[in-house]
């Protein structure tokens, strides 16, 4: 992973001598997404809800033309599932589950490497679409056990041990993302929303036949400056 940041930060460094146009910001996202798995009993699948957290991001914008760009930088985000494990009980006409949850999170730093294509406009507003893969690594992770009686106890955390021959930290996620950039002074107001989902397993046991792939959406916000013009429409 290192070697993976020192390239991003030296091909940020040759990209800003080069071409003047480059693109650097900062986005805050909510990442909202889930897993999929195969092989587990139908009591122990993940619940269907997905979960919600928080993405911060630098964005790098590398312009190869007018209209085509690199879109790389880094991110940070948690993905994880929840496994519930018992009932749930009416009363009063509320529904109470009653058992316990199991709450998976894991951290990855990420590094988008998308191809962006901008489009023109006469109000010069910037739409544009950018797709390619998110190179991801888990850094740490967690299991919390979560009693539920009425009020949900927190009563157990485990850390996840990143180093198992059935976990892969190491992460290829295909995306696709639409968004839209708002001139502003020397730079850009940036609205965008993403879809993502891996390629690799994060757990895959081979002799019971586990597999889990995480998937999810991306609603984002930022600001870019422009390292030159501002508008390419």
């Amino acid at each position: 992973m290192k070697n993976l940041l020192c390239l991003l930060i030296v091909g940020l460094a040759i990209s800003t001598n080069l071409n003047s146009q480059v693109e650097l910001g900062l986005a805050t996202s909510m990442n909202i997404s889930n897993v999929q798995v195969k092989g587990v009993a139908e009591g122990f699948n993940p619940k269907r809800n997905f979960i919600k957290t928080f993405r911060p991001a630098l964005v790098v914008n590398i312009p190869l033309d007018d209209h085509l760009s690199i879109a790389t930088g880094i991110a940070t985000e948690d993905r994880g599932f929840d496994v519930f494990i018992g009932q749930e009980i009416n009363f009063l006409g509320l529904s109470f589950p009653i058992g316990a949850t199991a709450k998976t999170r894991v951290s990855y730093i990420e590094v988008p490497l998308n191809f962006k294509i901008d489009f023109s406009t006469n109000n010069n507003l910037r739409p544009w679409i950018s797709a390619g893969a998110n190179l991801g690594y888990a850094y740490q992770g967690d299991i919390t056990t979560q009693v539920n009686l009425i009020l949900n106890i927190n009563v157990n955390r485990t850390d996840i041990n990143l180093d198992a021959d059935n976990i892969g930290r190491w992460d290829i996620a295909p995306n696709i993302v639409a968004g839209l950039d708002i001139p502003y002074n020397r730079g850009f107001f940036t609205f965008s929303v993403g879809y993502e989902h891996s390629a690799q397993n994060f757990i895959k046991d081979a002799i019971i036949g586990i597999e889990t792939r995480h998937y999810g959406f991306t609603p984002a916000f930022g600001y870019t400056y422009a390292f030159g013009k501002v508008s390419k429409a």
